[in-house]
């Protein structure tokens, strides 16, 4: 700003001019009178005339800074080549303008394929409803399951079944097999009549004529009816007493532990509870094996912070390791 321009427009005669004396700087300024000024024109605006530099205080020292100053600018010419690969300030790019993005972007997944996560529990309520949690392959003690102790001591030792001095297996028919009957009893035959027995028999078999309930033996000849005065059965006149073979077949039917059997009783029964985990009512185990791989994937996933706008906001510091998923606000 020049001297003149801080004249005040109105510079007729008698009004009052504030000039600030210093060209426009801080401090110095004062207010004076148009009858003060010296040397002023006659006439006021005055009339179109001319200065010389010299006419003007401190003129020529202002161009000659000017003059200085522009020694190192540089001119049109030189800038012009500079400015030809350069960008506005303000512009935009296409995809491919920058090396490698397309490529970064078909990595991301597409906004409309990210779930739904609303209701879903954040890190914190997933921690504290896992904690106190067995794993899915975990192993326990016979006396960490209530009652176990007891139902095992209430069931026959495995060792007993089949086994001398044990007790007799049932087939699928509810019989005991014939390895493990006696070996005269293996040698009975029974056919519906004494007419359907082979036409010569064997030493040492037993037939039995279901009709008529009695047994025969070969004599080398003949059928010979076996103590013919007894007939098989299950009660006391039979041939062996039948109420007792009743009993000892509704034993084999008999639940719970009549014998008293312990799991020691049962080899490798300890080891087979052991490597079991608990069946839980509506929940089932994977085929999957759960490999090392899969449990590193699962340790590189990092917390998820789940929240409003305003929640996110008022966290004020972010874990970069943390994904932070915005809920829609109502």
């Amino acid at each position: 700003m020049s001297f003149f321009d801080n004249l005040n427009k109105d510079c007729s005669k008698g009004a009052k001019v504030d000039i600030d004396i210093n060209g426009g700087g801080s401090g110095g300024g004062g207010t004076v009178y148009w009858s003060d000024i010296v040397g002023k024109p006659l006439e006021f605006p005055p009339t179109a005339h001319t200065h010389t530099i010299s006419d003007v205080d401190g003129l020529n020292s202002v161009l000659s800074d000017i003059n200085d100053s522009l020694e190192d600018a540089v001119t049109e010419a030189e800038l012009t080549p500079l400015l030809e690969n350069k960008a506005n300030k303000v512009h935009t790019h296409v995809i491919s303008d920058i090396t490698g993005l397309q490529g970064e972007l078909n990595s991301k997944a597409d906004l409309t394929d990210i779930p739904d996560v609303s209701g879903f529990a954040t890190t914190t309520e997933l921690t504290d409803g896992l904690a106190g949690k067995a794993n899915t392959s975990h192993t326990h003690t016979i006396s960490q399951i209530s009652g176990l102790q007891l139902a095992l001591d209430s069931k026959l030792n495995a060792s007993s079944k089949g086994s001398p001095n044990g007790l007799a297996e049932l087939d699928g028919n509810g019989k005991v097999p014939s390895s493990q009957l006696p070996s005269y009893v293996d040698d009975v035959l029974s056919y519906p009549t004494q007419g359907d027995f082979p036409s010569t028999g064997e030493s040492g078999k037993i037939y039995i004529a279901e009709n008529v309930n009695l047994t025969y033996r070969w004599s080398g000849s003949a059928y010979v009816e076996i103590s013919p005065s007894l007939a098989l059965g299950e009660n006391s006149s039979t041939a062996y007493r039948g109420d007792r073979g009743k009993i000892a077949y509704d034993h084999t039917l008999v639940n719970g532990n009549p014998h008293n059997t312990q799991i020691a009783d049962i080899p490798n029964l300890t080891d087979i509870i052991n490597s079991k985990v608990d069946k839980i009512v509506g929940k089932g185990l994977s085929t999957n094996d759960y490999s090392n791989a899969d449990k590193a994937k699962l340790d590189s996933i990092g917390e998820e912070w789940f929240g409003t706008r305003s929640e996110y906001e008022a966290l004020g510091t972010y874990n970069p390791t943390t994904k932070y998923f915005i809920e829609k606000e109502a």
